[in-house]
C-alpha cells in the first residue's frame, strides 16, 4: 500500500491536473464579469493606481484583482491569465485543507487518513473544480478561510505567536478578498470564545495549562523530544493571542476600511440589491433561500453552467453519503472542539447564499461552505471505511474502497472536460461571441480603424463590452488611440463615424440593433457586411 506521501503528492498532482488542463481553451470565451476584473487590472497597470476597492460592475475588493494584474503582466491580457489565478487559489486550497484537517483531528490516531480524504473530496470537487477555473474572486474565500483556521488551531497546539499572526493576516486577506468572506469571523469566534473560556477555566483553577489543555500531551504521556517542546501546556496568554489576531486582521484589512469609511455608501451595495430583506415577504423568502441551498448539495443543484454542471448536486452522490453520515457522527460524538468549529463554518457560510433570492441555488455565493463540507465529508468516509473494514477482510474491503473513491474524479473530469467543455450553451454562458470579435480585432492592421458600438445610450463602456475590451487591451483612452479602437454609443452614431483613407471596421459589441444597422448601410452605401463566427460586421476599405 502506498504510504501517506505519495498518496498526498498523487491528490496534489490531481487537484493541479483538474485546475490547468487546457486551461487557454476551457472555459470558452470570456465572461464579462471576469473581463471587468481583466480590464481594472490593465488600468492599474498603465496608472500605477492599484486600489483596496474597484467600484465598478457594483463594487469588487481589490486583492484578487491586483493580483489578475501581476499575472497579465508577467503573461500578457489572455483570458486564460485571468483563470490562472484562480487555479492557483483552488490548488492552494487543495494543499491547505489537508493540513487543517490533521489539526482538527490532532487527537484522532487516523488523522492522516481523514485529511488524505479530505483533500481527494476538494481536489475531484466539480463544485471547486468550476469555480477554481474562472477569473472570479470567490475562489479566494475557500482558501483564505482553510489557512485562517490551519494557522489558529496550530498556533493553539504549538502556543506559537507567530501562526496567531499568520492566522490574523490569512483573515485579513480574505475580508480583503470576497464579500462573502465577511461571514467567516462569526465562524472563527466560536473556537476563539471556547480557547477564551478554557483558558479562563484554567487561570480560575490555578493551572498551568492554557485555552486547550486537551489539545496538548499530558505531563505523564511519554512524548518525543519534538513533541515535548510543543506538547506540554502552554504558557501563552490566549487572550493575547487573540488580541494580536486582531491587530494583524485591522492591520491587513486598513486599506478597505478608510476606502469604506470614505465611502460608506459602497459597502454593501451588491447585497442590497439581491437581499431577501427586498422581497415582500422576506421570512418566506428566507426560508425558501435554505430549503434550495440544502438541497443544492445533494438533490438539485445551480442551474446556471458558468457556477455547476446544470442543475446537478454540488457534491458527487459517494461525497455526498459520505458528508451527510460524517455530520451524523460528528454530532452524535466527536472532539468537541472540531465540531463546533465545523458546523458553526459551515452554518455561517451558508448565509452568503440563503439572505439572497436570486438565482438559488446558487454555488457560486455559497462556496465558502465548501470547505466544512469536505472536511465532513472525508471524516464521515474514514468512519464509513472502519465500518468496511469490519464487514469485509482488509483486502477486499480496501479494494471497494479503492473502486468507490476512483469514480468521483472519474466522474468529475468526464463531466467537465468531456461533456460541460463541449457543449454550446457553455460557450454561451461564456460569451464566446464576444471573444471572437476581440480576436478578429486583434487580427487587423493597426491603421485599421475599428468603431465598436457598445449598448449605451451615452459615452462610456458597459460591462457587456469587457470582454472586447480586455481582450483587445483598450481599457484606456491612451490604448484605444494607440490601437485605432473608438467605443461608440447607438445614439447619433453614424455621425461619430469618419471613413477617409485608411481602412475601417464598425462592428456591434454585445447587442445587434436591424434599425441600427440600416442606419449605417444608408449612411454609408460602400460598406461591405460580413457575416462571422457568432459576430457581424462592416468592412470599409478605401482602395
Amino acid at each position: 500500500m502506498p504510504n501517506t506521501r505519495t498518496i498526498f503528492a498523487f491528490i496534489i498532482l490531481l487537484a493541479i491536473f483538474f485546475r490547468f488542463w487546457h486551461m487557454p481553451d476551457t472555459p470558452p470565451g470570456l465572461y464579462p464579469d471576469e473581463a471587468m476584473n481583466g480590464t481594472n487590472a490593465l488600468q492599474a497597470l498603465e496608472s500605477g493606481n492599484f486600489r483596496a476597492y474597484y467600484i465598478d460592475n457594483n463594487g469588487r475588493e481589490g486583492l484578487f484583482i491586483n493580483l489578475q494584474a501581476l499575472a497579465i503582466w508577467f503573461l500578457g491580457n489572455e483570458a486564460w491569465v485571468l483563470r490562472f489565478v484562480s487555479a492557483l487559489f483552488g490548488t492552494l486550497a487543495v494543499l491547505g485543507i489537508y493540513f487543517l484537517t490533521k489539526e482538527l483531528f490532532w487527537k484522532n490516531s487516523r488523522k492522516e487518513t481523514i485529511a488524505l480524504l479530505t483533500s481527494f473530496f476538494l481536489a475531484s470537487s466539480y463544485w471547486h473544480l468550476t469555480l477554481s477555473r474562472i477569473g472570479f474572486r470567490t475562489i479566494t474565500t475557500p482558501t483564505f478561510s482553510i489557512l485562517a483556521f490551519y494557522f489558529l488551531f496550530r498556533g493553539m497546539r504549538r502556543n506559537s505567536m507567530f501562526d496567531f499572526a499568520l492566522s490574523g493576516i490569512m483573515l485579513g486577506l480574505g475580508l480583503n478578498g470576497y464579500i462573502a468572506f465577511r461571514f467567516i469571523p462569526f465562524a472563527f469566534a466560536v473556537p476563539i470564545l471556547i480557547g477564551l473560556w478554557r483558558w479562563w477555566k484554567g487561570q480560575a483553577n490555578n493551572t498551568e495549562e492554557g485555552a486547550f489543555p486537551s489539545r496538548f500531551s499530558s505531563p505523564t504521556t511519554p512524548t518525543p523530544p519534538s513533541e515535548n517542546r510543543e506538547g506540554k501546556a502552554p504558557q501563552t496568554c490566549f487572550p493575547c493571542a487573540v488580541v494580536l489576531i486582531g491587530i494583524f486582521v485591522i492591520t491587513v484589512c486598513t486599506p478597505l476600511i478608510l476606502y469604506f469609511t470614505e465611502h460608506p455608501e459602497d459597502f454593501a451595495t451588491r447585497t442590497g440589491q439581491v437581499s431577501v430583506f427586498a422581497d415582500e415577504h422576506p421570512l418566506r423568502a428566507f426560508v425558501i433561500s435554505n430549503v434550495k441551498i440544502v438541497s443544492m448539495l445533494t438533490v438539485f443543484g445551480d442551474c446556471n453552467p458558468r457556477h455547476n454542471f446544470p442543475c446537478f448536486p454540488a457534491l458527487h452522490p459517494i461525497v455526498a453519503i459520505a458528508f451527510l453520515y460524517g455530520l451524523f457522527a460528528m454530532i452524535k460524538k466527536g472532539d468537541r472542539l472540531a465540531q463546533a468549529t465545523l458546523i458553526a463554518w459551515l452554518l455561517f457560510m451558508t448565509l452568503p447564499a440563503t439572505l439572497t433570492r436570486e438565482g438559488m441555488p446558487h454555488a457560486l455565493r455559497s462556496i465558502g461552505m465548501i470547505p466544512p463540507v469536505m472536511i465532513i465529508a472525508g471524516f464521515g468516509a474514514y468512519v464509513l471505511w472502519e465500518k468496511l473494514r469490519i464487514m469485509l477482510n482488509k483486502k477486499l474491503a480496501f479494494q471497494v474502497a479503492l473502486l468507490l473513491l476512483a469514480v468521483i474524479p472519474l466522474t468529475t473530469g468526464y463531466l467537465y472536460f468531456g461533456i460541460w467543455a463541449k457543449t454550446p450553451s457553455t460557450a454561451s454562458a461564456f460569451s464566446q461571441d464576444l471573444s471572437e470579435l476581440a480576436i478578429y480585432v486583434r487580427s487587423l492592421s493597426p491603421d485599421t480603424m475599428k468603431y465598436l458600438i457598445v449598448e449605451l445610450d451615452y459615452e462610456g463602456l458597459p460591462v457587456s463590452a469587457q470582454s472586447v475590451v480586455y481582450l483587445t487591451n483598450t481599457a484606456t483612452p491612451q490604448s484605444q488611440k494607440e490601437r485605432n479602437v473608438v467605443y461608440l454609443p447607438r445614439l447619433n452614431t453614424t455621425r461619430r463615424i469618419e471613413l477617409g483613407e485608411k481602412p475601417a471596421i464598425i462592428g456591434f459589441v454585445a447587442f445587434h440593433d436591424n434599425a441600427l444597422e440600416q442606419e449605417i448601410e444608408r449612411a454609408f452605401p460602400s460598406l461591405i457586411k460580413e457575416k462571422r463566427s457568432g459576430f457581424t460586421v462592416y468592412i470599409y476599405n478605401p482602395y
